[in-house]
């Protein structure tokens, strides 16, 4: 529901109870439900995007007139240049912490300002120091760097961001060594995952950002799977993926009450169970799955799966 709608049914509650059409009860429900919207003024949407274009025009301008001249300075002088980025975006974090309330529109800029700063310097640092280091590294660095910022300033625009970094580590092509196993990522969005809950429990403010955060949620942990999958070369993959995606979709329609936030959670669900039929069609699925032995590590983790997907279906089914 949409802050307008939110803001009419507020207005409409104490009339409503006047009435007698609802009690008190059922008004203070409804009022925990849908939650409240902050009704007072502040910048529009117009203004922000103007000003966000504006901003990403004069970044995109720097950026090139950098990439031109980039080679032509010395390891040192590269170096330079990003700590002094870092140190704009340590900066900029400092007055965000001062001044703009947790969770505000501008604690969500600073932080999203703050990612991007942190993620471009580490990239560019890479480029100039080779290490060796796979893509999983420095995101590990950007992710572990982000996440305290998250919590501090309360951006949930930030934590998407996060989350994006969590899956293109996920999705790149990478090299599984001691600071890149897919353990460390689980452990960082378990780690996020605490921030997650409080966005739903509060949700303060528009439905729109909720569902995105729990699409973006969702597609980090598939992607962490995924991950998991190839990194270890399990047998059973396809077993896998079908007892998560049910397991997903089972999460959601148990939580259908909670409002559009589970949506991400049905939808995936279902988007997995159909990769699960239509992978499963071709026969080379099954002659690799015929010819793959299955260790005990994956028997066990599938026994697990197993005892998860029938304790879903199981609640399904008595609701």
């Amino acid at each position: 529901m949409n802050k307008q709608r939110i803001v009419w049914l507020h207005e409409q509650l104490p009339e409503w109870e006047a009435k007698g059409w609802i009690s008190k009860e059922h008004a203070a429900q409804m009022r925990v439900f849908y939650g409240t919207v902050d009704t007072t003024q502040g910048p529009s949407l117009r203004r922000l995007l103007v000003l966000l274009l504006g901003l990403l025009l004069t970044s995109l301008g720097v950026f090139l007139l950098f990439a031109g001249y980039w080679y032509s300075f010395s390891p040192a002088g590269r170096m330079d240049w990003c700590i002094a980025l870092l140190l704009l975006a340590v900066i900029a974090l400092g007055l965000g912490l001062w001044k703009a309330p947790r969770g505000s529109i501008y604690a969500e800029g600073i932080g999203l300002f703050y990612v991007a700063t942190l993620t471009i310097s580490t990239v560019l640092m890479s480029d100039t120091y080779y290490t060796g280091e796979g893509w999983g590294f420095y995101a590990l660095i950007i992710m572990l760097l982000t996440l305290p910022v998250i919590y501090l300033l309360g951006s949930g625009f930030t934590m998407m961001a996060y989350l994006l970094i969590g899956l293109l580590w996920s999705v790149s092509a990478r090299e599984v060594t001691m600071w890149g196993e897919p353990v460390w990522l689980w452990l960082l969005l378990a780690a996020g995952s605490p921030f997650f809950a409080e966005q739903l429990r509060k949700r303060t403010r528009s439905y729109l950002s909720t569902l995105w955060l729990s699409w973006a949620y969702v597609a980090a942990i598939f992607g962490a799977f995924f991950f998991t999958i190839t990194s270890y070369n399990l047998s059973l993959g396809l077993f896998f993926v079908a007892s998560l995606s049910a397991a997903t979709y089972a999460l959601g329609s148990l939580s259908r009450e909670q409002g559009l936030w589970s949506l991400p959670f049905r939808g995936i669900g279902v988007l997995g169970l159909m990769y699960v039929v239509v992978y499963g069609t071709f026969i080379s699925t099954w002659q690799e799955e015929a010819a793959a032995s299955a260790d005990w590590l994956s028997i066990g983790l599938g026994i697990v799966a197993l005892i998860l997907v029938a304790g879903g279906l199981n609640a399904l089914w008595q609701k």
